[in-house]
């Protein structure tokens, strides 16, 4: 049954760059065999308690919130959504515990990463990508490569979340020829994120970086990223650095201040309870006070924003109080920790998160099935790597 689950696990991470349906029926087989296996053993909870009891509060508010809900339909889609999050972030963490276990899925990230930068190449060079023949978009900068995912921000979120995991080896003697791949597969995917032309995924990058930077104590280093940083809107051409609407001004950041003050409008209505989860596509026409036509039937580009909106401020409170356990019992664990390359592993883990829930401010992956999927398969790998034992 450990093989059944360890196979389905690694069937869901590929699934997640290429095929929605795919994640969909390994999540379920995962699902099964994990049960199977609990009931011959002793359940026993992979985490803090802090981090069990803020994660089940968020989940719990977020399941209520159909009885309230505005639109019962969407909102019970929603409740399969949450939960199907919450038991990815379980079974990970319980499955996951075991340095193999742990190394397979290494194997497993380069393999994913390296493979999107060879998809991304050819769809670069010919127009389409290999997997699925979806053909990049167009952009007054050039090419947006979306590889095998269905567009580029989901390419890049998927880039952002999992690059900063390659940056630290596998095992405690890794061999010379997974170090090459390794490094081929980093190199190749921050070319591919480059081409997706994302600026808020460049964002998040960065910031990633600089918490690595951070978490290591290499300020000399981090200076160096500061200038490189500055350096990069003097050097990179102005269709990259600025996309400007026919009235000359920044498109994103107008459009971002219309989608966040609606969000804000639904919170302000409805700060406790929110709308209904997996209702803000359809709820926020109501509450919208200022109607105007810009991005209208959009989500809110802020995930945190959306949370609130949906299942009400309590509920983004318990999340957010989640990621601070979270990130606060790994950084501790890291400073106990002895061994060099685990310390380094979980510090990369820690930076794609960030990564991730930068993206999350300014865009819509944390309500997105396969982008946020990838956000608790990250987390629950982190969390193993917190309780490992050697079988």
């Amino acid at each position: 049954m450990n093989a059944w689950t360890l196979g389905w696990s690694l069937t869901f991470f590929a699934g997640l760059t290429f095929s929605s349906a795919l994640m969909e029926i390994a999540f379920a087989c995962l699902l099964g065999g994990w049960v199977l296996q609990k009931t011959q053993e002793p359940l026993v909870l992979p985490f803090e308690r802090r981090v069990f009891f803020t994660l089940l509060g968020f989940v719990l508010l977020s399941v209520l919130s159909y009885f309230w809900s505005e639109y019962p339909p969407q909102s019970f889609r929603g409740i399969f959504k949450i939960l199907q999050q919450f038991f990815t972030f379980w079974i990970l963490s319980d499955i996951l515990r075991g340095q193999k276990r742990l190394r397979l899925l290494g194997y497993a990230a380069i393999s994913l990463v390296l493979l999107l930068g060879v998809d991304g190449m050819w769809q670069y060079v010919t127009g389409s990508d290999l997997l699925r023949q979806i053909p990049y978009e167009p952009h007054s900068s050039g090419p947006r490569l979306s590889a095998s995912f269905k567009n580029y921000a989901l390419l890049a979120s998927f880039l952002v979340t999992f690059i900063p995991v390659l940056f630290s080896p596998t095992g405690p003697k890794e061999k010379s020829q997974l170090t090459f791949l390794r490094s081929l597969a980093t190199l190749l995917g921050l070319l591919i994120l480059f081409w997706t032309r994302t600026r808020g995924a460049w964002i998040a990058f960065f910031v990633s970086l600089v918490f690595l930077l951070i978490l290591k104590k290499k300020i000399k280093a981090l200076l160096i990223l500061a200038g490189l940083g500055l350096a990069s809107l003097v050097v990179l051409p102005s269709s990259m650095v600025l996309h400007l609407d026919t009235y000359g001004r920044e498109q994103s950041m107008v459009e971002r201040y219309y989608l966040w003050d609606r969000a804000a409008q639904v919170i302000r209505a409805r700060p406790l309870t929110g709308t209904g989860i997996n209702t803000y596509a359809v709820a926020h026409q109501k509450y919208d006070q200022r109607q105007s036509w810009r991005v209208r039937n959009y989500y809110a580009h802020n995930g945190y924003l959306q949370i609130a909106a949906e299942t009400g401020i309590p509920s983004l409170l318990f999340f957010l109080a989640f990621l601070f356990f979270y990130f606060r019992n790994a950084i501790e664990w890291k400073r106990r920790e002895t061994h060099v390359w685990k310390r380094r592993r979980l510090e990369g883990i820690l930076a794609g998160l960030v990564g991730f829930l930068t993206f999350a401010a300014i865009d819509t992956v944390l309500h997105n099935e396969i982008a946020v999927m990838a956000f608790w398969l990250l987390a629950g790998w982190g969390n193993a790597c917190q309780n490992t034992q050697e079988n």
